[in-house]
């Protein structure tokens, strides 16, 4: 954690989001699947800003490139 000055506390903040996909109920967990959503934000609190985020676009292209070998 860094801390500057005066100020106390992280200068910086991640929020995350993962996902995965599969089925519910008595189901749940017998047809394991990987992330299907991956997405991050950094947030600079100091300057209120967010300095950097990604798209889930990278894992969609690794999931369809998968996809087309399966069939």
């Amino acid at each position: 954690m860094q801390t500057t000055g005066t100020t106390r506390g992280p200068t910086h903040l991640v929020a995350l989001y993962v996902a995965t996909a599969g089925l519910q109920g008595n189901a749940l967990g017998s047809d394991e699947e990987e992330i299907t959503l991956l997405v991050y934000v950094l947030i600079d609190v100091q300057q209120n800003k967010v300095c950097f985020h990604n798209d889930d676009s990278t894992i969609q292209k690794r999931e369809r490139k998968r996809r087309a070998k399966i069939k």
